[in-house]
Order: structure tokens, then sequence, then C-alpha cells
């Protein structure tokens, strides 16, 4: 029998025009600090990203853009402008070695920046503050992490020309918030923490130049109420007592402590009106309307509950403004709704895609869960990222866009499987606890109450396979083997199932249910490496199965297999159009990163798609009820992909052969 060899030829008619192209999403909204500034009657919000950039908004968080290409000033920890006079802008970040700079200055809005750091030492920044009366932010205070040798506070009175180091105790603290009262001299309010010896609250009544400490307990936020500056509060942690305490009198004497109702940590406090308290924790925001007696949770359209920083607008106590490590989240009611507004920001890192169009598109990040609506127009965070640390597949429901799956494990080596069915506005947890791997998980296409689950590497007593039937309630196992890393279910014909294994203890192996999985056949692949993509056509007898060392294909229904492309090459994701089976997609893992390949014969002859992505796919997907494009999970975001073709099933990589068909279907190999 002559073999069909599998070829790589380029820019052919059937994929001319046809290019990926980014959906701006999802947005990593990361922003360890933030601050707000008026300018010619804009305010202008900044964001402190230390693990990327710096950003700006000019329009209350609807857009963000990187104000400036110097890479200097990349990786910023904190960030401060004046209150009235945005165009002045200060950002700390860790130097990047001991002579590089730690403090920068902008007077452009952020675009130009200069060093201002003489007289500081090489320190770890934790927090800036400025007078708020100050329009030409003369007066600014700079606090450290502890480190040996180093004061842990800096001042400057002429606008970063020179800083002054003053002593807090002995410098065994962190000082992570500073908040300075107009007046002369100025009231400076000092939380310090680090779980060491001087952490507490400091006060100084000369400008800042020294301190007294008046209260001693770990504290990492402080802020007092404009109206009266002499109202103060602080959030303490003591043992197991995360609260707030207030002084009434500028520091000196402070109440018991008002515990919040979870023992987070307290990480920002802001106060627009006097008694009205906001407290940004590890669980989300807080408020209290007694002056921190009492306390009530306020995170309605919250997902990543983790706050770093609140700010509040200063002409409206209504609008306010909350961070954390994946989002920027914005409410114009006083807390009582909230909205994600993270647009411009860098692209997350996603591992996985999945969809149920039009409804949804779904998006695993590396530690977070993502969805669009509007087909990559617009994106929420949809998963808290902090529990579950690491994430490894998802399925939504092709029936259902309401109804999702994600499967991975947390920081604790705890496996899950969760599950939403309202989209995304919560979530409960299947199978936690587990002590497996979770590697891949499927959803019947006509039936989303049928899910399947595979296992690798799982202990004796739990199974590589599960099967559920009402919609990941309860499970059974119907394991054909304990190594299972990927599973398929077959678009044309339900109760047909395969799965298949890791490939290391034993040869590749493909498992074949025709009946839901109640028994299987076993067949073996002779490529090497873990079985991973399976994309099966019950309508031909073909199977197609992604291996650590190529594609492979069988025509027999998985008896006999050939390699079909890319012989000895690592592929990293392969799918298959359900609109024509015999188009599928593969996404290489070799250099140039980023190149992908179509075949629109079965496997015969495979065709680069002429633009490269920004990265090597980890994951593609077409939509089941939707095949018109295709979907890239990137290092850098997703992409999407709308070949041109007129019709599917009369196209050949050969355009002589697709002009001489003359309307009828080819015959493919």
């Amino acid at each position: 029998m002559k073999r069909v060899l599998a070829l790589i030829i380029t820019l052919p008619l059937v994929v001319i025009g046809a290019e990926w192209q980014s959906l701006n999403g999802p947005p990593a909204g990361r922003a360890d600090d933030m601050s707000m500034g008026l300018y010619e009657g804009q305010w202008v919000i900044y964001a402190a990203d230390q693990t990327h950039k710096l950003y700006k908004s000019t329009n209350e968080g609807e857009l963000w853009q990187v104000p400036t290409s110097q890479i200097e000033v990349d990786n910023p920890v904190c960030i401060i402008t004046s209150k009235n006079n945005a165009q002045i802008v200060y950002l700390a970040k860790v130097p990047e070695s001991p002579n590089a700079h730690c403090v920068w200055k902008s007077e452009d809005g952020g675009q130009t920046w200069n060093p201002r750091d003489d007289g500081i030492g090489n320190i770890s920044p934790l927090c800036l503050a400025v007078d708020p009366l100050d329009v030409n932010a003369n007066f600014v205070l700079l606090g450290s992490a502890k480190q040996s040798g180093s004061p842990v506070y800096y001042r400057t009175t002429n606008g970063g020309e020179r800083w002054e180091p003053r002593t807090i105790s002995t410098n065994y603290l962190d000082v992570y918030d500073i908040a300075v009262v107009p007046g002369s001299p100025r009231r400076v309010y000092l939380a310090g923490g680090g779980y060491d010896v001087d952490a507490g609250f400091y006060l100084s009544t000369d400008d800042g130049n020294t301190f007294q400490r008046t209260l001693i307990a770990e504290t990492r936020a402080v802020a007092y109420d404009a109206n009266n500056p002499l109202n103060v509060w602080v959030g303490e942690i003591a043992g197991d007592r995360i609260g707030v305490r207030r002084s009434t009198d500028g520091g000196l004497n402070w109440s018991v402590t008002y515990l919040l109702p979870e023992g987070n940590l307290i990480n920002a406090l802001a106060i627009p009106i006097s008694d009205r308290i906001y407290a940004g924790t590890d669980a989300g925001v807080f408020i209290s309307t007694d002056g921190g007696q009492t306390w009530t949770k306020i995170n309605n359209g919250i997902y990543i509950p983790q706050v770093s920083d609140i700010i509040v607008k200063p002409d409206d106590p209504q609008h306010l403004f909350i961070s954390g490590d994946a989002c920027i989240y914005r409410s114009t009611d006083g807390g009582q709704s909230w909205y994600e507004k993270t647009a411009g920001f860098k692209l997350h890192f996603t591992v996985g895609v999945s969809t149920s169009l039009p409804g949804a598109l779904y998006v695993l990040g590396d530690k977070t869960v993502h969805k669009s609506t509007d087909n990559g127009l617009t994106w929420i965070t949809i998963d808290n990222g902090y529990t579950y640390g690491c994430r490894y597949a998802i399925a939504a429901d092709a029936t259902n866009s309401e109804r999702a799956f994600h499967v991975g494990e947390t920081a604790y080596d705890v496996n899950y499987v969760r599950r939403t069915t309202n989209g995304g506005q919560s979530w409960v947890n299947l199978f936690e606890g587990i002590n497996a791997t979770y590697t891949s998980i499927a959803v019947d296409p006509t039936n989303g109450q049928i899910v399947y689950l595979g296992f690798r590497d799982p202990p004796p007593s739990v199974f590589g396979l599960q099967k559920s039937t009402d919609g990941g309630d309860t499970w059974i196992n119907i394991t054909p083997g304990n190594d299972i890393v990927s599973i398929s279910v077959d678009l044309w014909s339900y109760e047909l199932v395969f799965a298949g294994n890791d490939g290391t203890a034993r040869s590749p192996l493909i498992y074949k249910s025709t009946n839901g999985g109640l028994s299987w056949d076993t067949y073996n692949i002779s490529g090497t490496g873990m079985v991973f993509d399976i994309c099966s056509n019950s309508l031909s007898n073909k199977i197609y199965a992604r291996l650590g060392d190529g594609v492979y294909k069988s025509r027999d229904g998985g008896v006999t297999w050939t390699n079909c492309g890319f012989l000895g090459q690592n592929i990293g994701a392969l799918a298959m159009d359900y609109g024509e089976p015999e188009i599928l997609y593969v996404a290489s893992n070799e250099l140039p990163a980023g190149r992908t390949f179509l075949t629109v014969d079965g496997g015969a002859v495979w065709i680069e798609i002429p633009n490269q992505l920004p990265d090597n796919a980890i994951d593609i997907a077409l939509d089941v009820n939707h095949p018109t494009s295709i979907y890239a999970a990137t290092s850098n975001g997703v992409y999407s992909l709308t070949p041109a073709y007129q019709f599917k099933s009369l196209t050949s990589s050969s355009s002589l052969a697709t002009s001489a068909n003359n309307g009828r279907k080819l015959l493919h190999i």
C-alpha cells in the first residue's frame, strides 16, 4: 500500500486573508498601589503593578494605558500624585542592582521620569505619602521594608531633590502605610508591622521629623477623617484578632479593637465621610457606618477578593476604586456593587480555552478564570484565583453557556473540580481533597449533565476516570487505566468516548468505549510520550491523537495508527473543526514560537497559517455549535482565527483540486 506523506506547505489559496487576531484579553489588572489626582478638570488615576508596569487612566478606569516607554520605571511598588496636580507623580521600586535608582519623579503626567533618590539607601519600598494640599508635591514621605543597617523611613521637603532618613524606634519594622495631615506643622500617622519588636502605630507632630509609638500592635493600614483629622483609624492584627482601633485625639489614645466579621488581613482603609469607613482585606471589602464598631461585607461583583488598596474620588464619596493581585474594581454607589475595570492592562497567561457560543467564551488563566459574553470585546474575572492556585483544564457546556467546569490544585496540593451553573457568579467544589492530579475534563456535547473527569498518577484508592450523569454531584468509576491524561466525546455518537494514557510507564494507549464508559477496548499507538488531545469522527471512523512526538491518525476506529504529520516534533495542541471534521488545527511548540498549522483533508497535507501567534498556543478550541472561528490560549492572552472558507466541505489543500471538483464533495484521503 502506498503511504501518503504528510507535507507542510505555506500560504495556499484556502487561508489567504486569514490571520490570528488578538482579542485583547483577558487583562491581568494587577495594581499593588493606586493614587488619584486632578489635572485640567479631569481626575487621573495611576496604578502600580510591581510585576509589570505603571498604568494610567484619564477616564476613571474605563481604559488603562502605560504612559511611558522608560523601562527604568517598570515594576513599580508604590505610586503617589498630588491631589490637585496629577502632573506631578512619584513612584518607588525595588532597585535591580545596588547602583540602580529606587525613586523616580515625573512632572508631565508620567510620560518622562527622572531619578529622585539622593540620600536614600538600597531599600525595599512599601509606600509613599504626600501632603494632600501641597500642589507642587514637595513634601513626600517614603516607607520601606526593614533591611539590615538601613532606615525604613525617609522624608523630602524639596520635591525629591534630597531625602532625609529618619529613625523609627530601632527600625525593626516594615512601614506599610503613611498618612499626612496638612498644617503647620504637619501631623504624620504611620502604620508599621512585619511582626517585629517595633511594630505599631507611630505619631509625629513635627512634619515627620520625630515619632512616638502610641500603640503596640501589628498594623498595616491607617486613615483619618479629613473633616476632623484627630479621628484616626488603624487596621490591627493581634493574635487571631483582626480589626480596627479608633483614636479621637490624633493617635494618643486608642479604643478597644473593633473586630471584622472575618479574620482576614486589613491592607487598606479609606474614610470618605465621617464615621463611614471602608476596609480592604484579603477577603474583600467591608464597610462600617458607625465609626468602625460594626462591619458589613460588600463584595457584590467582586470575584478576586484580595484587596491591596482603596481610593475614593475626592469630589464624590460614593465613587471608589479597589485594587488587588488580578483586578481593579470600581463602585459608584458607595460599594454596594462593583464592576471590573481592567481594559488596557497586560494580558493574562492563559492555559485553557473553552466555548459555548454565542453565549460565552471561557478562559483559564494560570490562577484565574475569565469570561467574555461578546466574543472577546470585554472580559470579566469570574473565579477566585488565589485560593485555587494551579489550573489545568476548563470545559464549558455546549448546551448551556451558564455551566462550566475547571480542574486544578491549590498551593497546598489539594486537587479539585469546580463548577458554575450561573455563568461564574458562584462556584461549588466537586471532589476537593482527593490526592490525585485532575488533568482533563469533558462534557457531553448534547447533555451537559454528563461529565467525564480524568486523573493522572493517583494513589491506589483513586481511579483514573470518573463519570457523572448529574452535572458533577455524584461520580462513578469507569476507569480503563489509572494514568488518564486526556478525554474526548465524539460529536456524532455520544456514547463513543476516548481516553489517552500518559505513555511513561508503558507505551501510549488509546482507550475506546462505545457505551459511555461501561466497557473499554485498548489500542496501542506506535508513537512515544503522552496521549494528549483526541479528536474523533465516527462518521468516517477516523480518530486523531496528539502524542509527544507528533500527530497520529487511525482510519479504522482506533485499531491501527500511523503518523500523519510533525513526526518527532513537539505539538502543543490539536483541535477538530466540527463543521467539517476533515479540517484540523495544530499549534507547534517548536521554534520559532507561535507557529500554527491546519489541514483540510484529514492530515494528508498541513498548511502553515501565515502570521504567527505571539507565543506558543497552550490550548486551541472550536465551538461545537458555532465552529466559525478557532481560539488559541497563549501566554499573551487569547487570539482568534476565522479562515475564509467559502464551503468547508468543498475545500482541499490543493486549489487546483478544489476548482476541478465542479461542486461535488471531495474524496478526502
